[in-house]
């Protein structure tokens, strides 16, 4: 008992100590502004903060138009005037009508490298269905999985992964069943750079371009084969190939 009446004798305090904060300021200014406080949908108090400061800070050579804080418990409170109050309540409004998905997103990421030959797919069981459509449209291959990287993160965050051959970097965001990715892959098999409409837990190729097989040797650090003057070089297909799923 003694343990709740703390807990709430600070948060309290701490709600009176922030409006103070406000009512002391605007009281010294001699403004005519109010504070008003404001429930918001569980994740998006930062957007809607950033949302309002920009209305607050339309001229960058006029003090702000009125300050906001977070209370904690998805609650905001807006230190401004009464018709501004207004603005905010409708902005409120609008932000309560999307819904923030605070759910990570991960993503798997193979590179892969192909060249015609009998068909290994049964040995590659993860990538089996992509494969095979792969098969299907450009004929029978031999295929080699180079690098996987897997990567998680929440909507809209900036997300980094690096393996031994492959860098990836980029955004994602959840909207209508479908996963927005912006991507930058960079490796020594090809680059890309891609907007891609993922649907969860399916594969999706992203991109496809050529190497040869010395180079894809040497990626992995080994000694350029082409000095070895039995060595024949030959080129290769490489596929990006993706799949998100929300979590």
């Amino acid at each position: 008992m003694n343990m709740k009446r703390t807990l709430l004798v600070g948060v309290g305090l701490a709600l009176a100590l922030t409006l103070g904060y406000f009512w002391g300021e605007d009281q010294s200014s001699g403004n005519t502004q109010v504070i008003r406080s404001y429930k918001v949908n569980p994740g998006r108090g930062e957007d809607l903060r950033s949302a309002v400061n920009v209305l607050f800070h339309t001229n960058k050579d006029a003090p702000p138009l009125g300050t906001i804080r977070s209370l904690g418990n998805d609650l905001i409170a807006v230190r401004t005037t009464k018709s501004l109050q207004k603005d905010i309540a409708d902005l409120v409004s609008e932000f309560s009508k999307v819904k923030n998905n605070n759910k990570p997103i991960k993503l798997e990421y193979w590179i892969v490298t192909a060249q015609p030959g009998a068909s290994n797919i049964s040995e590659l069981h993860d990538l089996q269905p992509v494969l095979e459509s792969i098969n299907k449209t450009q004929g029978e291959k031999k295929f080699k999985i180079v690098e996987r990287l897997t990567l998680s993160s929440s909507d809209d965050q900036w997300m980094e992964a690096k393996g031994d051959l492959v860098q990836i970097n980029g955004e994602m965001s959840f909207a209508e069943n479908v996963v927005n990715a912006n991507l930058k892959i960079t490796s020594n098999l090809g680059k890309l750079n891609a907007k891609i409409k993922a649907i969860p837990n399916e594969f999706t190729i992203v991109g496809q371009n050529n190497t040869t097989e010395s180079n894809e040797i040497m990626s992995s650090g080994q000694m350029d084969p082409r000095n070895n003057k039995n060595f024949k070089d030959s080129q290769k297909d490489v596929y990006h190939i993706i799949r998100t799923s929300v979590l």
